[in-house]
Parts: structure tokens; C-alpha cells; sequence
């Protein structure tokens, strides 16, 4: 057996991560999502009427929406612009060679 094994063997392993403390301090109180106006903003300018106070919580209302199933569109549907080239036979020896030598400018 190598020394160094035995070395590394009786080491007490350290993590090389820091962490800054326990996870339940990470999560503080829920944020509250109503609109505000910018500190920056002009003195007696109002938010827009079409900003509202949401009535529920943010989580339920994305869970309440229904979900749309998206197109699927086929590879045969794509228009050409879209679809591969086809590789002629120098461009097919280019990459098997490695081939930045064969390209001239």
C-alpha cells in the first residue's frame, strides 16, 4: 500500500462548500406581490387603473389557470428554411479529417 493512501485514509475529510447556516433562515416571510409605485416616481401620480390587488395568492392563481396544449409541429411540416442540408462529399471529408486545413478562404 502507497503512504500517501494511508495518509489520505486517516485525513478527516473537509468540504470544500461553506454554508452560511441552517435552510429555515433562508426562508423569511412571503413577499408581498401587490404594485407599488417607484420611489423615483413624480409626487401625486396614482398606479394605472388596470393594476389590481391579486385576491388570492400568487401560487392558487397559476394552479387555477388551464392549460393550452401547445401545436406540435413534425420535422417533415418545417419549411425549408428550417430544415438540415444536406452535406456534400468534401464538406463530409472535411469532418471526418478534422478538416480546418481543407477549408480555403
Amino acid at each position: 500500500m502507497n503512504p500517501s493512501r494511508i495518509r489520505f485514509a486517516l485525513q478527516k475529510h473537509v468540504p470544500l462548500i461553506k454554508f452560511l447556516g441552517p435552510r429555515n433562515k433562508l426562508h423569511k416571510e412571503p413577499v408581498d406581490s401587490t404594485p407599488k409605485l417607484h420611489p423615483a416616481a413624480p409626487k401625486g401620480s396614482t398606479l394605472p387603473s388596470t393594476f389590481h390587488k391579486p385576491s388570492q395568492p400568487q401560487e392558487s392563481i397559476v394552479n387555477s389557470r388551464s392549460v393550452q396544449p401547445k401545436p406540435v409541429i413534425e420535422y417533415s411540416e418545417l419549411p425549408e428554411r428550417y430544415k438540415r442540408r444536406v452535406l456534400t462529399p468534401d464538406e463530409i471529408e472535411a469532418i471526418e479529417s478534422g478538416g480546418a486545413y481543407l477549408i480555403s478562404h
